[in-house]
């Protein structure tokens, strides 16, 4: 079983994690909003770049889906 500082410690990395692709998706979809070339609109708007965010997106909600069930144990939470 896991300690509460490694269940922590796990959490922050995730979080810290997420929100490097956050901040890196932003600023690809601003570029490309605010400065409207076709190789900044073909950078961020293609097959490739839908299927990295959803792989990403996919990733982020098993490790929140993981997290919860291994904080639950610690923060009585639910039955």
């Amino acid at each position: 079983m896991e300690s509460k500082e490694n269940i922590v410690a796990l959490t922050s990395i995730r979080f810290f994690l997420s929100l490097l692709v956050v901040i890196y998706h932003t600023q690809l979809y601003l570029v490309a909003v605010l400065f409207p070339t076709t190789s900044s609109l073909n950078t961020y708007f293609n097959f490739g770049q839908t299927a990295v965010d959803a792989f990403f997106f996919l990733a982020d909600l098993f490790f929140r889906i993981n997290t919860f069930k291994h904080l639950k144990k610690y923060l009585y939470i639910g039955t």
